[in-house]
């Protein structure tokens, strides 16, 4: 998508070596302007949503571009401010400026969020309810994103403060805690909201994002929890092993008060509820290295995120 929300589209096409000609559907590798589309707001898998609030089907043949405006059955598609799909052929969430989520396409593993996970399938977009029966909506939601075979939601409610807070809603395949479930291997087709182990009253989401097999998250104060599939690392918190409880991205920063501690080398310190690391490590992460064969002073340069605990061999 250009500058002016112009579209242009390129790839999805094979090259004849003879020729050196494209062949098959597609558009090549130089980007050809989509001049039917126009004013773009976003484009995700088969569709895109123009700033008018409308969807339209994007073709996948450049010698046919037409492009078909989607409403599904009684006009539910419309006034969206935010879609997510991973393909035409997948299953796809749009969310309204009431802040109402629509789904539609494969369900088989409840990702449509309609209480149903088997022949789920559904080709009308409905409403995503948060029960079986039908009478309480998902409200709320100001961004949606459509994993592998998962579904993820970003919703505004209010703290005891009467603040706006972002909370997380999931549903879909919990094959590796991607759900933020407990029962892994299971199958979620209701949205179920997240549970993280920060529980202060003023803990936010800002962003999600639902990829394959695993959850992101963004909190307000810029630190990333992670959940689901993490067999080559992808939850970003030194580990390999599936997570389906949020896990905080990197190795984190400690928060001292006040800004110095001191901390027998060799021992190790446990940062609550996430991480246990070696002194070396938390030195580093104050931000000096020291020098010493026993107790040394350190001075902390970051004093806003985590709080070490009073146990273990530190002394404030």
């Amino acid at each position: 998508m250009g500058i002016n929300r112009n579209t242009f589209a390129f790839g999805n096409a094979a090259i004849d070596i003879d020729t050196g000609e494209y062949t098959g559907d597609g558009y090549g590798a130089k980007p050809t302007q989509m001049s039917i589309v126009k004013k773009v707001s976003k484009i995700s898998g088969g569709y895109v949503l123009k700033t008018s609030g409308t969807v339209w089907e994007l073709p996948t043949d450049p010698t046919s571009p037409e492009f078909k405006i989607f409403k599904g059955e009684n006009n539910s598609v419309n006034n969206i401010v935010d879609i997510s799909s991973k393909s035409a052929d997948d299953h796809t969430l749009a969310l309204n400026a009431e802040g109402y989520v629509l789904a539609w396409g494969a369900g088989s593993y409840g990702q449509l969020g309609n209480g149903q996970s088997d022949n789920g399938n559904m080709n009308n977009p409905e409403f995503v309810y948060l029960d079986s029966d039908k009478t309480q909506l998902l409200e709320n939601v100001i961004s949606v994103s459509a994993g592998d075979k998962h579904s993820v939601a970003l919703a505004i409610e209010k703290n005891d403060a009467s603040d706006n807070k972002g909370v997380v809603y999931t549903w879909g395949s919990n094959e590796f805690g991607q759900i933020g479930r407990t029962d892994v291997g299971g199958k979620v087709s209701l949205p179920v909201k997240t549970v993280y182990t920060d529980d202060a009253d003023d803990f936010s989401i800002i962003a999600i994002d639902a990829g394959y097999g695993a959850t992101s998250t963004l909190q307000s104060t810029g630190y990333m929890w992670t959940y689901g599939l993490n067999n080559n690392g992808q939850l970003g918190n030194l580990d390999v092993d599936n997570s389906s409880v949020p896990v905080l991205v990197g190795k984190g920063e400690i928060n001292v008060t006040p800004s110095e501690l001191t901390i027998r080398k060799g021992d190790t310190v446990e940062i609550n509820p996430l991480l246990t690391i070696s002194a070396t490590d938390a030195f580093n992460l104050l931000g000096l290295t020291g020098t010493g064969s026993t107790n040394v002073t350190y001075t902390s340069l970051n004093k806003d995120i985590l709080t070490v605990s009073e146990s273990q061999h530190l002394k404030q």
